[in-house]
């Protein structure tokens, strides 16, 4: 029986493999897969970092949209559930993350991508979200995560458009953080996981901690902001 997500170890890595292929079209078994992979490499105390791919030659070309339209309005909310949380869980792993692109990192896939805290990619490397074309959105949270990384002017036009940049463009906004030779790409995630658990494993989780609780004060502060300008206004008008 195949496994959509096949998780490998070594040197205090794990590597998370998705495995649909022809184009690890993203669904709701991916998405449970994914999210059990996730937890069981943070659950494993020999586990250091965590390397997410789709392989040599792509990564994912988005989601399964055939799959996804057959769903009912109730299938559809809990697959966007299912697919929020596992890419959450992801993006909150008190571990590093690093993706590792081939191919195509289109739609869900690059929303995965996103939710690293590394990613990497090989020269010949597609990323886009081309939901809006396929009359969809970014489903689990990519708006945010892309506007935050690259700033909204960016992020906007690649929503908007639904154009994917190859991977030099990518390197070149912050997309991305390195461009590699293709056959190399694998090989040069493993060297970037094997120098983060070369560093003491207390003080690299307790950054990751830090930059984790940095985040969220800065969503809740946004939230503080609004009540604020509410109350301000409210206030204006007595």
């Amino acid at each position: 029986m195949r496994k959509d997500v096949i998780t490998s170890k070594g040197g205090h890595a794990a590597t998370l493999t998705l495995n649909r292929p022809p184009a690890n079209l993203v669904n709701r078994e991916l998405l449970a897969a994914m999210g059990k992979a996730v937890a069981g490499a943070v659950d494993d105390p020999d586990v250091h970092v965590i390397v997410v791919t789709g392989g040599d030659k792509v990564f994912s070309e988005g989601l399964d949209i055939d799959s996804f339209l057959a769903l009912d309005e109730d299938g559809k909310r809990e697959l966007i559930r299912l697919g929020r949380d596992a890419i959450r869980s992801l993006e909150q792993a008190p571990k590093p993350t690093i993706a590792a692109l081939a191919g195509k990192a289109l739609g869900a896939g690059l929303e995965i991508a996103l939710a690293c805290d590394m990613r990497l990619a090989s020269e010949d490397a597609q990323l886009g979200h081309p939901e809006v074309s396929q009359g969809l959105i970014p489903l689990f949270g990519g708006t945010n995560r892309s506007e935050r990384l690259i700033g909204m002017s960016r992020s906007r036009s690649l929503i908007f458009t639904g154009e994917p940049i190859p991977a030099w463009e990518a390197l070149e906004i912050g997309l991305i953080g390195k461009v590699v030779p293709h056959g190399a790409l694998l090989e040069e995630a493993r060297i970037a996981a094997a120098r983060i658990a070369n560093q003491p494993n207390e003080a690299v989780q307790a950054a990751k901690r830090m930059m984790l609780r940095a985040e969220e004060r800065e969503r809740n502060d946004s939230a503080d902001d609004i009540v604020k300008s509410i109350s301000r206004r409210d206030s204006m008008k007595k």
